[in-house]
């Protein structure tokens, strides 16, 4: 591997897990802060347990705890409550495993890229920093910029309100005490100019980690009174933002700097008017439905042999058409020179 490589991987690795750690939108978090609102919106996909767990894209806190490693097959957890015991399966018959066809070291910082038969890009650090847990991220170029105007906000929402139904056959109430105990996060995210996923989990999770990266691809929900609860609460606090000054005055800002466009102003009512639960679904499942042009990176405490036939297993059974995409520039700038208003 010549110099120019090493260094690339070295900025790749840097800059994903930077993203990781900004990114992560939990699937169990209860409070978020939306920065198209400017304030907090409540998450209330479920309540989790306190505990910890990085800011993201919408900010939450994580489930803490550890997690019974399921087999292959069913995800098993038992949540008990005072008066009653009730047992939360997530099953999924997963499809044969694909194949690692490639293995390059990349030995200036001693990692490996592995490339799976599906196209799928993987990048492997293990680390001793943190021992016991493991940090994820996926990305594929793309996200909500290959869609029009019409259909924009539908596109920059969709992973939000898909990540706080639940998952598979789980509702949201259900996957709650699905993941109760658990360190592990998975999250989807749609952004401007990509989609990806990004999450942590303990050592002992690696392979339902895998298995819930498996579903967000290809058994993600969509739930009515979700939806329309959420639409509430983007409603109340857009009320409460109008009479704020300050939000005011930074959506008037926001409006001058980017020439109004419809891209880069505040979340409005009308705006949250336009989201449409069927078109972020079907948005969400192109998105998701090829994940031929996705690198993923796994940073910490892992062993290499251990998780190299769960990646063929979970990460390799995954659809891909080879399909490969390239963001659209709206060329959305702010003005040159001094604006007066």
């Amino acid at each position: 591997m010549n110099t120019k490589t090493g260094v690339g991987s070295l900025l790749l690795i840097s800059t994903v897990m930077s993203v990781s750690a900004q990114r992560t939108t939990a699937r169990n978090s209860q409070a978020s802060g939306k920065r198209d609102v400017g304030i907090a919106i409540v998450q209330a996909k479920y309540q989790a347990p306190a505990g910890t767990g990085p800011s993201g894209f919408i900010k939450s806190q994580a489930a803490a705890g550890t997690a019974v490693l399921p087999d292959t097959s069913a995800i098993n957890a038992t949540a008990h409550s005072p008066s009653d015991s009730v047992t939360v399966q997530l099953q999924s018959s997963f499809p044969p495993p694909g194949s690692i066809t490639e293995d390059v070291p990349l030995d200036a910082i001693g990692a490996s890229l592995l490339t799976l038969g599906n196209g799928v890009r993987v990048i492997l650090k293990p680390t001793k920093f943190q021992p016991g847990q493991v940090i994820f991220h996926a990305f594929s170029p793309g996200g909500s910029s290959l869609y029009d105007d019409n259909n924009y906000q539908s596109a920059s929402h969709a992973s939000d309100f898909i990540n706080r139904s639940g998952l598979a056959n789980l509702d949201a109430s259900q996957f709650s005490r699905f993941m109760e105990g658990s360190q592990l996060e998975v999250n989807t995210y749609i952004e401007e100019r990509m989609e990806g996923l990004a999450g942590h989990n303990a050592t002992s999770e690696m392979e339902k980690a895998l298995q819930l990266i498996h579903l967000s691809f290809t058994s993600p929900r969509k739930d009515t009174a979700v939806f329309r609860e959420t639409l509430n609460q983007y409603h109340l606090v857009l009320e409460e933002a109008q009479r704020n000054a300050m939000s005011s005055f930074n959506d008037s800002a926001s409006a001058w700097l980017w020439n109004y466009n419809p891209r880069r102003s505040r979340l409005t009512p009308a705006k949250v008017n336009q989201l449409n639960l069927d078109r972020m679904f079907k948005i969400y499942n192109d998105r998701f439905g090829d994940a031929s042009d996705f690198v993923f990176v796994f940073v910490g405490n892992f062993d290499k042999a251990t998780i190299r036939p769960l990646l063929e297993n979970y990460l390799g059974s995954l659809p891909g058409t080879g399909r490969q995409e390239t963001p659209r520039d709206y060329a959305v700038r702010i003005p040159p020179g001094r604006i007066r208003k």
